[in-house]
């Protein structure tokens, strides 16, 4: 879907903001509650 593109893209805006890298900025958005993306099951 292109939600995921889009989500994508907002964390790795994030990842560059933060100055963190992409897989910690995901966990800190999972521990915050932020359901942003879904791994494929």
């Amino acid at each position: 879907s292109g939600g995921l593109a889009f989500v994508t893209r907002i964390e790795g805006d994030l990842s560059s903001v933060i100055g963190l890298p992409l897989p910690t900025v995901r966990e800190l958005l999972t521990a915050f509650g932020v359901p942003l993306y879904a791994e494929s099951v």
